[in-house]
């Protein structure tokens, strides 16, 4: 498991949370930490279209991303339309065991025991028993590049996979990254050398990244509150692989692979790249492959859309896509 200094820095901030925190143990004996929300009217195992939510956070941040406060949190989107919602601490993260990398990237490396043992798992605990139809990834800023290599060596096991997936949701990434991300002038030279091996974001750092500059008033300050759990460390790891992941051709291949549909927004205030209606639409147009893409500038919203005022809405759209896609999926399995 992660040591405990480092699942310490982590807490759930919501107080009227309705996430319940889970463990889970993989067939490889590695554990998974979490939270899961299933509210009442998901647990009906009709043949209803519904999907199941899984989320991945971003760097630094952890599960409680999904579930920062009473308001800022993704149960009330669940809740209204009837969604189980699970969402993973990601590899090294809190409980959730490290990956060997044993000479791959991160982010492949922690896909590849998502794909093979987490997602089929967390099918089988949530999505089974709550008559689901198909898995929806969710995914925020690094955390996409992980999301997206799943969706990509799910295509290419598709025969053989052991969950369905429908769909594909990302936001806070891109194809361009500003220095203040990447820590170098030209992200694509980034020498993984020159970081140290643990890199510490604190407050003062997190919460421009994250929420903008306050003059916008992107955020209701209130919840500031709550943001130091969510400053926590990465491994330079996934911080270079991330990198090269979004800016150099190492991600193409696995962003091109993907089947699924996709619905891809960009924050038209984040701070992590350049945040344009054309760089939304060439990112999104780089998914060739995908059943169906969907993309979006999101005026007046930062990196973290979920802790924005745009908030309630990004969840609603969210889960309402997941609907309509997993809808797509399920006449498609039967035609």
């Amino acid at each position: 498991m992660t040591d405990s200094s480092t699942s310490s820095k982590f807490s759930h901030t919501n107080p009227k949370t309705k996430f319940t925190p889970f463990t889970l143990n993989t067939p490889s004996g590695r554990g998974v930490t979490g939270i899961e929300f299933v509210p009442g009217s998901a647990k009906s195992t009709t043949e209803d279209i519904k999907p199941l939510i899984v989320a991945l956070h971003g760097a630094t941040c952890f599960s409680g991303y999904w579930d920062l406060d009473e308001e800022h949190t993704a149960s009330l989107a669940a809740s209204a339309l009837g969604l189980p919602f699970v969402a993973i601490d990601r590899p090294g993260y809190v409980g959730t065991d490290s990956v060997d990398l044993d000479g791959s990237t991160y982010q492949l490396a922690t896909a590849r025991w998502i794909q093979d043992e987490i997602l089929p798992e967390l099918w089988q605990k949530y999505g089974v028993p709550n008559g689901c139809s198909a898995v929806c990834l969710m995914c925020h800023s690094l955390g996409c590049c992980v999301g997206i290599t799943i969706a990509s060596l799910h295509a290419r096991a598709i025969t053989k996979a052991q969950y369905p997936l429908a769909g594909l949701i990302i936001s806070g990434v891109g194809s361009r990254l500003r220095r203040s991300a990447s820590v170098v002038e030209n992200p694509a030279e980034l020498d993984i050398n020159i970081l140290p091996p643990v890199l510490q974001r604190d407050l003062s750092e997190q919460v421009p990244l994250m929420l903008g500059d306050p003059e916008l008033e992107l955020y209701n300050k209130a919840i500031s509150s709550s943001l130091a759990s969510q400053a926590g460390s990465m491994t330079r790891e996934e911080l270079h692989g991330g990198i090269m992941f979004m800016v150099t051709e190492a991600g193409i291949p696995f962003v091109e692979s993907v089947q699924c549909s996709v619905l891809y927004s960009l924050a038209e205030h984040d701070h992590a790249g350049y945040c344009t209606q054309e760089e939304a639409r060439n990112y999104a147009g780089m998914f060739k492959n995908s059943r169906r893409v969907d993309w979006s500038l999101v005026r007046n919203a930062p990196h973290a859309i979920e802790w924005s005022r745009a908030g309630k809405g990004w969840y609603f759209h969210c889960m309402g896509w997941a609907l309509e896609v997993t809808a797509d999926y399920v006449i498609r399995q039967q035609q």
